[in-house]
This record gives C-alpha cells, structure tokens and sequence, in this order.
C-alpha cells in the first residue's frame, strides 16, 4: 500500500540520514528559544506578518513529515529555515537592547 511504503520510507531517513540530526537540533532550539526568550510572543506582538509565515512553516513541516515519501528531508529543511530566523530576530533584539542610550546633558551652570 501507499500508506505503508511512505512510512517504510520515512522510518527508513530517520534512522539513516544526517536530516534527523539537523531536524532535531533545529526543533529543540526553536523550542528553546520560544521557551526562554518568548520569541513567537515577540515576533506575534511586532512583527505578525512573520509570525504568520513561522505558523505557516511549522504546519508545512508536519505535513512534510507526516506526507511525502522522504519527509524528513524537507520537514528538516523547513526547520533550520524556522530557527535561523527566529535566531536572528533573538540578535537583532538583543543587540537594540544591548545599544547604549545617550543621556542628555545637564544644562551647565553659571
């Protein structure tokens, strides 16, 4: 059957190929970092445009997996695509909040 061919296949890449490690490393830091720093909170409130896109990676990711004959392979691609970029955006915040604020000077006195 189909059904069992594509799971012959899927289990097959999961024990065989380098994409699970890259999958997997790519899912646990997602998760850390929407763990730790609240990441997709951040990217819903400022950016929801994104936050739409990252929604919609992830359920292309679960449908990769779940439905193509060598679904790990794009599932683990969709998945760095989704940690790079929500690691940028950790960068790009960490460093806005890292920048010195310039104080204003006293008025001098006379």
């Amino acid at each position: 059957s189909q059904v069992g061919r594509k799971l012959a296949a899927n289990w097959k890449l999961a024990f065989t190929s380098i994409w699970r490690i890259l999958l997997l490393l790519s899912v646990l830091g997602g998760f850390l970092l929407n763990w730790k720093f609240r990441i997709y909170r951040r990217m819903k409130d400022e950016l929801p445009c994104l936050a739409a896109g990252s929604v919609g990676m992830s359920v292309g990711l679960v449908v990769a997996l779940l439905f193509n004959d060598s679904g790990i392979e794009p599932a683990s691609a969709l998945a760095v695509f989704l940690f790079f970029t929500w690691f940028l955006l950790l960068l790009g915040w960490r460093s806005a909040a890292a920048e010195p604020r310039v104080l204003r000077e006293a008025p001098a006195s006379t």
